[in-house]
């Protein structure tokens, strides 16, 4: 998904997205743009025990 669809998808600007995505770079190291970096977030930020929500 483009950043632009997200951005509609989120009801928020582009550049809102572009920006939310440059601090986590920032913060973490891994670029969401990069696939295999986006796959490890996803696993590493994951809850482990499949529970969605508090």
């Amino acid at each position: 998904m483009s950043v632009k669809e997200r951005a509609a998808s989120l009801y928020c600007h582009r550049n809102t997205v572009v920006n939310r995505l440059q601090a986590f770079r920032e913060a973490t190291g891994l670029d969401l743009a990069v696939r295999r970096e986006g796959a490890l977030a996803l696993v590493l930020f994951s809850d482990p025990d499949g529970v969605d929500g508090p």
